[in-house]
This record gives structure tokens, sequence and C-alpha cells, in this order.
């Protein structure tokens, strides 16, 4: 898989995925041990995509990390200008 954009779609669900675990968890769960466990659980979901996004989020062509903040799909590479 060489299309950044995506890896980018990867990496918004992730982080989507980790912050309804994390509210989820705070506003349903009792149990307040649980409910930290799986909060922390959420963030660490959140943190990965974010990392993610940073590794994976580059142009295949001069490998400079691509604007991982816009929601929109990137046709061409910012630094290179090459078509992605």
């Amino acid at each position: 898989m060489k299309d950044p954009n995506t890896h980018k779609r990867i990496m918004e669900a992730m982080v989507l995925v980790g912050a309804i675990i994390t509210l989820f968890s705070s506003f349903a769960l009792k149990e307040a041990e649980m409910g930290i466990v799986i909060s922390v659980m959420g963030a660490v979901i959140v943190c990965a995509g974010i990392v993610y996004g940073i590794i994976k989020v580059r142009c295949p062509y001069c490998k400079k990390l691509l604007n991982i903040r816009s929601p929109y799909r990137e046709e061409h590479c910012s630094h290179c200008g090459k078509k992605l």
C-alpha cells in the first residue's frame, strides 16, 4: 500500500476509534478502575494512530511528511510536486 491518502484514512480511523473508546469509558462505565483502564487504552490507540500517520503519510517519491491535519485528499506532494 503506497497511497499516502489510504494511510491517512487509516490514521484518522485509529484516532477516531481511540477517542470514542476514551469518551465511552469516561461516561458509560461506573467502575472507576475499569473506566481508567479502558480510557488509557483509548488514549494509547489515539497516540498509535498519530505515530502511524507520522511514519506512513509520506510522499512515495521524496519521502517527506505530508499534511496529516488536513481532512482533504492530497493530489500532489507539497514538497516535490509529483502526483500522488
